[in-house]
């Protein structure tokens, strides 16, 4: 009832601004209030997001209107020949349909809320349509991702992504809390001015002023393999990112001796990569195939193959695969028999 009576309240006032902004013109078949607007709230409130529009008539016949809301180019509203659907988190009311009113109450506003929404309206032969911008006042704390993967050759230090956001330029140190944890196990931390590092994993002050808690590490080796979890107090709100860090994959061709002249295949095998998605070119022409199967040790191990008919021992075929942002490569030459 409460939502009912504040959705009433609020049409009254969009209405009301909206149909200021329509032109004014003798034709009035249909318009639509505006192209564009942006929209601010809090997170945790309820928010309209106004969508008017003008038929013939003092009322909407909605028997032949159809209406539907996106965001971020997913149906989450529609009204259509009398039937609305509508969840618990975004409601339309046909009885401000029949007034020209297609806005659109999103209840308990999330930072998962943000983005583009869509009112597109129908009345045929005519249509139209308003693009609103809704974003968030609260800016007080955001980390800027929740999930990463991370690989990197043995030996090597590797930089851990961890960034966030407080009101202000810059972060007050003194009350924030920063702690990174591998496996569980803690393995670095700064608190009130306080920072704590090893000489594997590396934290630094300076750039936490910057909301940079992103974390060093020293001389990559196989057991710092896992899961990584930055977390961030700035009371009384707090956040977490998640970083999985992963070998760079082993990559492998074989068989290394084929038959002249006969029709065989020949497999790149990559083993150890993570995670799923990677991208295979073979530098010669062939029929490639792919099969891609998961590990115990939750990595993947994919094999790509194609039919080849040697002739020549001269010629070199290399196998080149994309893991998100790293190439790696082998090249081989076969050797050739005649049996």
């Amino acid at each position: 009832m409460k939502s009912c009576s504040a959705m009433r309240q609020l049409s009254k006032i969009v209405i009301m601004f909206c149909m200021l902004l329509l032109p004014h013109t003798t034709d009035t078949r249909f318009q639509m209030s505006t192209q564009e607007q942006n929209v601010m709230t809090s997170l945790n409130s309820d928010v309209l997001l106004p969508c008017i529009f003008r038929t013939q008539g003092d009322v909407v016949d909605t028997e032949f209107i159809f209406v539907t809301w996106t965001h971020n180019n997913k149906e989450i509203a529609r009204y259509k020949a009398g039937d609305v659907l509508i969840t618990s988190k975004a409601l339309l009311f046909e009885s401000e349909l029949q007034k020209g009113n297609a806005s659109f109450l999103l209840k308990n506003f999330q930072v998962g809320d943000k983005g583009e929404y869509i009112c597109h309206v129908v009345d045929a032969p005519d249509e139209g349509q308003i693009k609103v911008r809704l974003e968030a006042t609260d800016t007080r704390f955001q980390m800027y991702t929740q999930a990463q993967n991370v690989i990197s050759s043995l030996n090597r230090d590797v930089l851990l992504p961890c960034t966030f956001r407080t009101q202000g330029d810059f972060v007050d140190t003194e009350s924030i809390i920063v702690t990174w944890t591998h496996n569980n196990k803690e393995i670095a931390r700064y608190q009130a001015g306080d920072v704590l590092n090893t000489s594997k994993a590396l934290l630094f002050e300076r750039e936490l002023q910057r909301g940079n808690a992103s974390l060093l590490l020293k001389n990559f080796q196989v057991e710092d393999k896992g899961e990584y979890i930055c977390h961030v107090v700035d009371v009384p709100d707090e956040g977490q990112i998640r970083i999985r860090l992963e070998e760079l994959p082993k990559v492998m061709i074989v068989p290394d001796i084929l038959v002249r002249g006969k029709d065989q295949i020949i497999n790149c095998i990559i083993d150890g990569h993570f995670p799923e998605e990677i991208s295979i070119t073979w530098k010669k022409n062939g029929v490639p195939l792919r099969k891609t199967e998961m590990k115990d040790d939750g990595t993947f191990i994919t094999t790509e193959s194609f039919i080849l008919n040697p002739v020549d021992e001269n010629d070199e075929f290399t196998c080149e695969v994309k893991v998100m942002n790293e190439i790696i490569s082998t090249t081989q030459k076969f050797k050739l028999t005649d049996v």
